[in-house]
């Protein structure tokens, strides 16, 4: 191998391997599942949650804190559906519906093969009688130091099943009935799985793609589908692949970011959270990730 060839190869191999480093960087996130336009995003087209909160159909709340559960803090957005017959005592609010609440100030690691928690979805599983949507939208706001003004903007379409009751567990879905034995569960499925949002603020290409949920207090890896039991509210971490590409030094928040997506108007407010567990390691931003070249 001529020297010119392996110079070529060393340099190659250090920006790849540079740009692979897992380094720290601090995010807070807030989350929309209202159909209307947020966040510089466009309004839903495949959202076919009925509007109307007169007759009980879906209605959008913000920053609401369960009365049963203030511990757990306020969602960031809820969506809300159905009518719940009165001789059954709902959780918080008198229809199903679904939450997210996202995180504050929390330290994550770039490209780490795991993932990172973007925030946390509750189902709130009550019975109802009619009007249930099939799909929804759930955008995320991710903001940071790094990036200056321009906070990275997310979004996914969620499919759901809300099942009919039966009296019988053997009368259920055995393709979804897997939370529990009584009947019958009901079931969120993440459809943009792997679909890449991209940016480059400050020199830095970030990559982000949905990866799945984990149930709070549960260990595993992130899966597409969020399984929740009836009568009873259900909580999960929703995990992103979170990939940044630096260039040849540390990420620094005094350039000038270059967003590739409209930036959003909406601040992270300040609420109280449930802390999101570490997920991965920080190791210190001068070590390598790499191997060393033979």
């Amino acid at each position: 191998m001529s020297f010119r060839v392996t110079v070529v190869f060393l340099l190659a191999f250090v920006a790849l391997c540079y740009a692979q480093q897992q380094i720290p960087i601090t995010i807070s996130t807030v989350g929309s599942l209202r159909q209307t336009a947020v966040f510089g995003l466009d309004s839903c087209s495949y959202c076919d949650c009925p509007g109307g909160n007169p007759s009980r159909r879906c209605e959008w709340v913000d920053n609401f804190t369960c009365p049963t559960n203030t511990a757990a803090g306020a969602d960031d957005s809820q969506e809300r559906w159905g009518t719940s017959p009165d001789e059954f005592n709902p959780q918080c609010f008198a229809q199903s519906g679904l939450g997210f609440q996202g995180v504050t100030d929390t330290t994550v690691v770039t490209n780490s093969p795991n993932g990172i928690i973007v925030g946390k979805v509750t189902h709130y599983n009550n019975v109802i009688e009619v009007n249930s949507p099939t799909a929804l939208r759930l955008a995320i706001q991710i903001s940071s130091p790094e990036f200056g003004n321009t906070p990275i903007v997310i979004d996914t379409r969620l499919n759901f099943n809300e099942t009919t009751n039966w009296p019988s567990v053997s009368q259920c879905d055995p393709t979804i009935q897997t939370a529990s034995d009584v009947p019958c569960d009901d079931r969120f499925l993440l459809v943009d799985i792997g679909r890449p949002f991209t940016a480059t603020i400050n020199g830095v290409r970030y990559t982000v793609s949905f990866s799945g949920f984990v149930l709070l207090n549960t260990t595993g890896a992130p899966v597409l589908n969020l399984t929740t039991t009836e009568r009873l509210t259900t909580s999960a971490w929703l995990y992103v692949f979170f990939n940044a590409q630096y260039p040849s030094a540390t990420p620094s928040s005094s350039a000038t970011p270059s967003p590739s997506r409209s930036p959003a108007a909406s601040a992270t407010p300040s609420r109280s959270r449930t802390p999101a567990p570490s997920t991965t390691p920080s190791p210190s931003p001068s070590t390598s990730q790499c191997p060393s070249p033979s």
